[in-house]
């Protein structure tokens, strides 16, 4: 027993030498092959099992909110964290909408964002994916908003955050045509809808770890032609046989998916690269509160 304690020990020592010694090359030469940072320490930290930051950290001289900095910043791809040059691009793990056009000054005041200022795309990429809102410059006939938090909206509200449909039928009786996307892996929600002139054509939900779906009005083109978000589940499934059950399941979403929805309706925002993005854009912070009836107010 003494012996087997012993063994799990090295190992155990083995491996977080070795997390130590992995960890001090990536933030000693970095991704890029430049020389890491601190904010490159804390987010490559981010990456590791909690336990092994808690080892890392000390021999790095992080400190706990550096540590809390790499976990968060993880939420975002690694081309649009602090650390490093992005490339460009966005639209895994966050929220966006698509309008088309309007100035992004105009999508700025609809959306009532407060303090509003001009901002670079990296910058204000890099941003939107910690808190508030970018409005991007015109990207040809679209313009692109993006903030994870400020412009989440389930199908029906939480209480948190207020129901959809009021919310996007608003903003397109002053902004026109607006599109609604939404993906995160970890719950696996995929989200898509679509508004023009106050009226909600289509909305489709679908999250896997509650196993709810949602939908309104009939399914697009887009939809149909690649056969995502064509369904959702009755309300009773009891007699369904197997090849029913994998004939729905063909038709659930992954996150790519969503982009490919946006890319046939207006943008793919993870196709974009910095020099797609010319101007300043409009970054602000987005207040929030929901009335009674689970519309934003």
């Amino acid at each position: 027993m003494l012996i087997a304690v012993q063994c799990m020990l090295v190992l155990a020592f083995a491996w977080a030498t070795f997390l130590e010694l992995a960890l001090t090359l990536l933030v000693r030469v970095g991704p890029g092959g430049d020389t890491g940072e601190d904010s490159d320490q804390a987010m490559w930290l981010g990456r590791m099992p909690w336990p092994y930051q808690l080892l890392v950290a000390g021999a790095h001289g992080l400190d706990n909110e550096q540590v809390d900095e790499g976990r968060r910043g993880n939420s975002m791809p690694w081309w649009h964290r602090d650390s490093g040059a992005p490339i460009g691009g966005f639209g895994y793990k966050t929220t966006w909408i698509a309008v088309k056009a309007r100035d992004p000054e105009e999508i700025a005041e609809a959306l009532g964002l407060i303090e509003p200022r001009p901002l670079d795309w990296v910058t204000g990429t890099d941003l939107a994916y910690k808190h508030g809102v970018y409005v991007t410059p015109r990207l040809g006939d679209w313009t692109l908003a993006h903030g994870g938090e400020g412009l989440y909206h389930p199908f029906e509200s939480d209480g948190t955050y207020g129901a959809r449909a009021p919310w996007l039928g608003a903003l397109s009786a002053r902004l026109g045509e607006v599109q609604y996307f939404h993906t995160h892996r970890v719950p696996d929600d995929h989200q898509w809808a679509i508004a023009i002139d106050g009226e909600v054509l289509r909305e489709f939900d679908c999250c896997g770890m509650t196993g709810e779906f949602h939908g309104r009005g009939e399914p697009t083109a887009a939809e149909r032609a690649i056969g995502k978000g064509t369904r959702t589940l009755p309300d009773d499934t009891s007699d369904w046989t197997d090849a029913e059950w994998d004939a729905f399941y063909e038709t659930v979403p992954s996150e790519r998916d969503v982009m490919r929805i946006a890319g046939i309706w207006s943008i793919d925002p993870s196709t974009l690269h910095n020099e797609d993005v010319t101007g300043d854009g409009v970054f602000g912070e987005v207040r929030r509160a929901v009335s009674e009836t689970g519309a934003d107010r």
